[in-house]
């Protein structure tokens, strides 16, 4: 799908059952759930964006197309941060 000016793309890979909520710069959540392994889910908005990500570590985040590095931003597997 095609992007509208100022939008952003964030796709999630899940290599392991987590959950997920992100919001975008309203504060509305574009995405929450718990997810199995194997599954992709892909969102779209306005940023910042806020992520909260348990097992981060079983999941992979690339945002446009650039891959996030979680590992910084976990604490006990739960990584939060804000994609600009």
């Amino acid at each position: 799908t095609e992007l509208a000016p100022g939008e952003r793309r964030i796709s999630l890979d899940f290599a392991d059952r987590s959950w997920v909520e992100i919001k975008d710069v309203s504060q509305q959540v574009i995405l929450t759930g718990e997810f199995p392994a194997g599954v992709q889910q892909t969102v779209k908005g306005r940023p910042p964006f806020k992520l909260w990500i348990g097992r981060a570590s079983g999941v992979r985040v690339q945002y446009g197309e650039q891959k996030v590095d979680l590992a910084p931003y976990a604490r006990d597997d739960v990584a939060r941060l804000t994609l600009e």
